[in-house]
């Protein structure tokens, strides 16, 4: 089972699965959709939290590459405001 979660993951693959499921948002990190992983809860509080990566990338990148994918996600909210902003930057301030 890893060696195909492994492999979903090279490229193009995500790109494939992107073009499938185009509704979908996808991992900050390695890019599948939400509907071909699981996606990892980083909670704000007890009932609720945010996807910026998927439990696979969790697992398997560094923690710079985890906190890329909340910048990029922070980033992306920031254009409207949106009321997780200020969690995300705190993850990211905790993590480097």
């Amino acid at each position: 089972m890893q060696i195909l979660e492994k492999a979903k993951r090279l490229p193009p693959i995500p790109i494939i699965y992107r073009i499938i499921h185009p509704s979908y948002s996808s991992c900050g990190i390695c890019g599948l959709p939400w509907s071909n992983c699981n996606p990892h809860e980083i909670m704000v509080n007890e009932k609720s939290g945010y996807f910026a990566y998927c439990e696979y990338c969790n697992l398997h990148s560094t923690i710079a590459e985890k906190a890329n994918a909340v910048n990029r996600l922070y980033v992306k909210w920031e254009k409207p405001p949106h009321s997780y902003s200020k969690h995300i930057e705190s993850f990211i301030k905790d993590n480097l």
